[in-house]
């Protein structure tokens, strides 16, 4: 995201806020990118951040499942038999038909997140690749009833980007088997030692109409960024993708790694020490 777009998207980014917020999003510095900063401190277990999704998608009910499964069969062979292609295509198809069919406002802001493998020829970039051309292809979100999933049209070019966004953002699968995709949770950097984690709630209409959320969903969720430590002003504010368990195996992992290659007492006494 660069930072015309981010002007152009910042309104409608921090519509999905609720509450008062302790974060900003900062612009692009030096050779660093966008970020997510604390604006005042915060204490342990206090939210940082809470929003609801700027994009998401109810479970699917048993007859859009079967609707999807019958679409799936009529995929190229040579798709069907990639696994990575096709748990993409079941997870996605109803993603990109919200998408398709959600406001202008809303598709723009989801466009604006990152869309970009930072490795182009990445396993998954291929795979995002692959499934956009098959659905193309086979009229997913062509427009056209019965064909078409979708009430609105989709080009190739724009089902892929959508498709990156997705796997780039760390879109989340909810309790309910829904999908979505937090936009401002989007923009916090990756750490291996984070001092905020996501957390999810949720409430029924009533919670929406005292936020004055517009919505027809019977339960609504909200993504909550809290403090795992104290955080200062002005401090970028990060997340892990991995899970706790394997952010508590992470010392004894590269330990591992650095006697593999060949690395003494003092090496591992840096990595327990941090350096």
């Amino acid at each position: 995201m660069d930072a015309m777009t981010l002007a152009g998207a910042d309104g409608h980014l921090w519509q999905c806020a609720v509450g008062q917020s302790k974060v900003r999003i900062r612009g692009p510095q030096d050779l660093k990118g966008v970020c997510v900063e604390a604006v005042a401190d915060a204490e342990v277990d206090e939210t940082l951040l809470a929003e609801v999704p700027l994009l998401a998608t109810p479970p699917s009910s048993p007859a859009q499942r079967k609707r999807v499964d019958a679409f799936c069969k009529t995929l190229p062979e040579d798709t069907r038999e990639d696994r990575l292609v096709a748990l993409l295509t079941r997870r996605w198809i109803p993603v990109l038909c919200a998408f398709a069919d959600a406001p202008k406002a809303t598709q723009e802001a989801v466009l604006s997140l990152q869309s970009d493998f930072e490795i182009p020829e990445c396993s998954m970039a291929l795979a995002t690749d692959r499934v956009a051309t098959a659905l193309s292809l086979c009229g997913v979100c062509s427009g056209t009833i019965p064909k078409s999933i979708s009430r609105s049209k989709l080009s190739l070019e724009r089902m892929h980007e959508v498709l990156n966004v997705m796997v780039i953002n760390a879109a989340d699968t909810l309790p309910d088997g829904g999908e979505a995709v937090f936009c401002i949770g989007a923009l916090f950097e990756h750490s291996c030692e984070p001092n905020a984690c996501f957390c999810l709630s949720s409430g029924d209409a009533s919670l929406a109409a005292r936020l004055g959320l517009k919505t027809s969903a019977k339960r609504i969720w909200i993504g909550e960024w809290r403090a795992t430590r104290p955080v200062r002003s002005g401090e970028a504010v990060t997340v892990s993708y991995l899970e706790a368990e394997m952010l508590k195996s992470l010392p004894s992992l590269v330990k591992f790694r650095f006697r593999g290659a060949g690395f003494g007492d003092e090496a591992m006494l840096q990595v327990d020490s941090g350096v």
